[in-house]
């Protein structure tokens, strides 16, 4: 029996050091894309004024629902001697501020077409940014009222959990599609292959990088929590 304790132990171990470093490839590449969408906003379109809107909407949305999301859904596998309350709390406070930094970048983008009276969803990349958008408010909403706050019963929480959980999951691809797609709508205005253009697409590889690993991550069994009452 000592001997199986100690393997169970050595195995434990094993796992965290190998989600460890996946947990930090995945915040390599996903502080790469922040790194290189914050140069892109000042080097080539001189930072953030309010006559330039245009220049938050990408550093809003990279920044909120890449990399503030995609750490939101991770934290139930990186504090896994938490107790769930405390993690369900943590998970919630980061993806709030995911929600709000979309908000703003959706209201960004919004008004900088509003000024310079361009059409409003005309190509793929906005219908799939509208959608990313609409499915994250219900799936936030959901969250909030179904699962932090004690007006659910227990029966609506198990059967809510799982829809909750692969939704998640189908947000991380629409989050990715919808910054390709940016990118490629972005590009495409551009008369030739520039540096800007490289800094973009290499910012659409580290996104792509960043949710395939905690994509990984949340699907592999060996990662799963271990339930600590709370």
């Amino acid at each position: 029996l000592r001997m199986e304790i100690s393997e169970v132990l050595a195995y434990s171990h094993e796992v965290r050091l190998k989600f460890c470093e996946f947990w930090v490839f995945a915040q390599a590449s996903g502080l790469t894309a922040l790194s290189l969408i914050f140069y892109w906003a000042f080097h080539f379109h001189n930072g953030f004024t309010f006559s330039s809107l245009f220049n938050f909407h990408p550093v809003l949305m990279i920044t909120g629902l890449v990399y503030f999301y995609g750490n939101g859904i991770l934290v139930y596998r990186l504090f896994v001697k938490s107790s769930k309350e405390k993690v369900k709390a943590l998970h919630a406070v980061v993806t709030g501020c995911a929600f709000v930094l979309m908000v703003l970048g959706f209201t960004a983008i919004f008004k900088t077409k509003l000024c310079r009276g361009e059409r409003h969803f005309y190509s793929i990349h906005s219908w799939m940014g509208a959608i990313t958008c609409s499915l994250f408010s219900v799936q936030f909403l959901m969250g909030f009222f179904a699962f932090l706050l004690p007006y659910a019963s227990p029966k609506s929480r198990a059967l809510l959990l799982s829809f909750h959980q692969f939704i998640g999951l189908i947000l991380s691809a629409l989050i990715a599609i919808s910054v390709i797609s940016g990118i490629m709508d972005y590009s495409s205005k551009a008369h030739k292959l520039s540096s800007e253009i490289l800094v973009l697409d290499s910012v659409g590889v580290a996104v792509i990088i960043f949710f395939s690993v905690i994509g990984y991550l949340i699907v592999s069994s060996r990662y799963k929590r271990f339930e600590i009452p709370s």
